[in-house]
Parts: structure tokens; C-alpha cells; sequence
């Protein structure tokens, strides 16, 4: 019987909630290094949640936190009658150092995000036995609830401290200089892009712009080859134009073929067949991965990227092309906010 109770029993430390909104009223400054952790709905208590309320509030004023500034705050938002000052003196009574505040907000970081998956987990549940969601909108729904719990994880911190930027700076020279000359990132297929660019950077965001039947796709396709050619995963959302086209155009780049030849007239001599087969079979080696599915929603792409990633290792994620993204705002946000988000996932996974 205990043990089925505790089953039913959200992940929660609330002690731990205590001796934290101790330590942060008894250290006005220990907010500062707990502020990019923390946030209300971390708290399992509401009456815990209202009191960080007001501390962030000072902190984020200017104000200094205490006991007595804390319970002023809770009175302005008519929350004293459920919080009260004698319980602010009983949390600040809980702790009597902030030694290991950043270890304990961890822990409720944790408990708050199990709490989630178990929310997130039910309504799946649901929508997965209601006949009235599609399969389509339930993969939908369970990408956007599990980026949401993602984004849980993450900070305001930087991936890298100040320091340790600056101590690893010269093994980065000491790298570039032993180079000679060979590019550092990932090819983009022309020799003189390689040279000003040094090649595609991890985490960068590139967009290629021009007319129509200007070589957009052309220009890409030489890209994807040349990280092919060298063994380097590469991902594709193809909005526009289906596998088979792509693979025709990589064929008539890799190859001496005309693209007549193998789309609308075919070969003059049955002899070229064998070298059309050697090339064939040789980029059959190149990890490219391509998703051909059309209007496809920022929140598929992000679901379908990270997939990629962890399936296929990709560094490179070509989508062909941002407008045709899917979205029910105008058009003008729904491309700001499919640009945004491609910026994002190129920084999460570390690709181009």
C-alpha cells in the first residue's frame, strides 16, 4: 500500500525548497548565481512558488532581498494571508549558509523536470487512445512537448566559461597554423568559398539567396557532394523538389552526364551505362540523408533534425527551402520565426 502511494506522489524535495528561499533571503546576493536555474514552476509548493515570486521581483528591480523586503512584496500582491512572515522567519531559520545553494537548486531542477515528463507522459496517453487526434498532430504534439521539456534543461549560462575560452584560444592558432592551408570546416564545393570561409562552421546559420533558376539548389547540391565525397553526414529537408530529382542533379554534378541525358532523352551510346553505373555506385557511399516530405512545420523540422543527429550524426542540414515552411500566422513571421529556429537548431546540435 506505501509503496503504490508513493507512485502517486509527484517528484518534489521540499525541504530543500525551504533551506533554498532560506539562503536566499539570508544572502541577497545569492540570487545572482541561482537566477538563470530558477523559475517559480520549479517550486512543488505554491506558497513557495509566490515567495520566489517576490524574490525574483527584487532581484530583477534592483531591490535588496530579505525577510522584511520579501514579506512587503508578498503584501503588495495579496499573498501575505497565505504566506505570512512567520513563515519567511522559518525558512530563514532552515539554513545558515549558502555554501551549496547551486547543488541544491539542481535537485529541484530535477524534480520539477521528472514532474513534467509525468505531465507531458499523461496527456500523451490520452491523445494517443482519443480517436479525435490524428497520428499526424499526436507526433506533432509529443515533438513540441518534448522540446518544451529540452528547454527545461538549459541555462542562461554560456556553454563556456570566460576562462576557459581564453585558455583554449591558442591551442585553436596553434591548430590553424599547422593547417597549411586546408580548410578547417566543412567543404562548401568551391574552391574560392573554401578560401574566404575556410570552409562551413559548426553552429553557423547560412542562407543562400537569389532569383529563380539562378543555381540555388545547384549551389547547395555541390556542398552536400563535397561533404559526401569526404565521408561527412549530411541531412536535407526538401520541401520543394522530390529524392529522385535531387539524386538526378547530384548524378549530373558528380558525373560528365548533361542533365537531358538523364532526364528527358537518355544516352546516344550503350556504352555510357557502365561509367553512369561507377558513379552511381560510388555515391551510393556518401552519408546524405534526405527528407523530401513537403510543408513541413517548424516544430517537425526541429523533431525530424534532432533525429537525424542522433540516427545519422549529420553536420551539415541543408533545408531547400525556408518559405515553404507550414505555419497558420502570415507569412512574413512564419519565416522569422522558421529562421530563428533554424539558427537554434544549428547551435543545439553544433551543425552547419
Amino acid at each position: 500500500m506505501i509503496e503504490n502511494l508513493k507512485a502517486k506522489i509527484p517528484p518534489q524535495a521540499i525541504e530543500l525548497e525551504k533551506v533554498v528561499l532560506g539562503g536566499l533571503m539570508i544572502d541577497g546576493k545569492a540570487i545572482e548565481i541561482v537566477s538563470g536555474y530558477l523559475k517559480p514552476e520549479v517550486f512543488y509548493l505554491p506558497s513557495h512558488r509566490s515567495i520566489f515570486k517576490a524574490i525574483a521581483y527584487l532581484f530583477e528591480t534592483n531591490n535588496p532581498i530579505d525577510i522584511l523586503t520579501v514579506d512587503e512584496r508578498l503584501k503588495k500582491t495579496g499573498m501575505d494571508k497565505t504566506v505570512g512572515i512567520e513563515l519567511l522567519i522559518e525558512l530563514s531559520q532552515s539554513v545558515s549558509s549558502t555554501a551549496h545553494i547551486l547543488q541544491h537548486v539542481g535537485i529541484l531542477v530535477e524534480r520539477y523536470i521528472r514532474r513534467e515528463v509525468i505531465k507531458v507522459s499523461n496527456r500523451v496517453l490520452g491523445e494517443a487512445y482519443s480517436d479525435e487526434v490524428s497520428p499526424k498532430n499526436l507526433l506533432e504534439n509529443i515533438g513540441q512537448m518534448l522540446s518544451g521539456i529540452e528547454e527545461l534543461i538549459s541555462t542562461d549560462t554560456s556553454s563556456q566559461t570566460w576562462e576557459e575560452a581564453l585558455t583554449a584560444l591558442p591551442d585553436d592558432v596553434r591548430r590553424l597554423s599547422d593547417n597549411k592551408g586546408e580548410i578547417v570546416g566543412l567543404p562548401t564545393g568551391l574552391k574560392a568559398l573554401d578560401k574566404h570561409f575556410s570552409g562551413w562552421q559548426p553552429t553557423d546559420f547560412i542562407v543562400i539567396g537569389a532569383d529563380s533558376g539562378m543555381g540555388k539548389t545547384a549551389f547547395v547540391m555541390c556542398s552536400m557532394l563535397a561533404c559526401g565525397r569526404e565521408g561527412v553526414p549530411v541531412g536535407m529537408f526538401s520541401m520543394e523538389m522530390s529524392v529522385k530529382q535531387l539524386v538526378t542533379r547530384a548524378v549530373a554534378v558528380e558525373s560528365n552526364f548533361h542533365m537531358n541525358q538523364l532526364m528527358r532523352n537518355g544516352f546516344e551510346r550503350i556504352e555510357y551505362f557502365d561509367s553512369l553505373y561507377k558513379v552511381t555506385d560510388r555515391m551510393k557511399e556518401y552519408p546524405i540523408h534526405i527528407d523530401d516530405k513537403p510543408a513541413l512545420t517548424v516544430a517537425e523540422m526541429k523533431r525530424k533534425a534532432r533525429a537525424m543527429a542522433r540516427t545519422h550524426g549529420i553536420k551539415i542540414l541543408v533545408i531547400d527551402f525556408i518559405q515553404m515552411f507550414s505555419g497558420d500566422k502570415e507569412v512574413r513571421i512564419n519565416i522569422g520565426e522558421a529562421a530563428r529556429e533554424c539558427k537554434n537548431i544549428a547551435k543545439e546540435l553544433n551543425i552547419v
